[in-house]
């Protein structure tokens, strides 16, 4: 069964599905499956953001199951580069430092 996961955001009030974001993760916390914007770090479980029922979809983009796990690939990807971009520049900053 294929299952379409859309949030809110509940400051701006915008609504999409769950993995047409690069941010999106859905986590498991004690058995419980929150949304998480791995952006901002905000998500179901601190408020910031409510999952609700699927609006007209004709009016909002779909992915596949295929097109999740890309994203999130890529979110990984593009996170582990700046992580060493981060970790290089603090290594050359010490050096320069010596």
């Amino acid at each position: 069964m294929l299952m379409n996961i859309w949030v809110k955001d509940t400051a701006s009030g915008h609504v999409h599905q769950v993995g047409t974001d690069p941010h999106d993760s859905l986590e498991m916390f004690h058995g419980v499956v929150h949304y998480v914007n791995m952006q901002c770090m905000e998500g179901t479980l601190g408020g910031g953001y409510e999952f609700v029922e699927a609006p007209d979809v004709d009016d909002y983009v779909s992915v596949t199951p295929d097109e999740l796990m890309i994203n999130r690939k890529l979110l990984h990807k593009d996170l582990q580069a700046k992580l060493e971009k981060a970790d290089f520049l603090r290594n050359r900053r010490i050096d320069n430092d010596r």
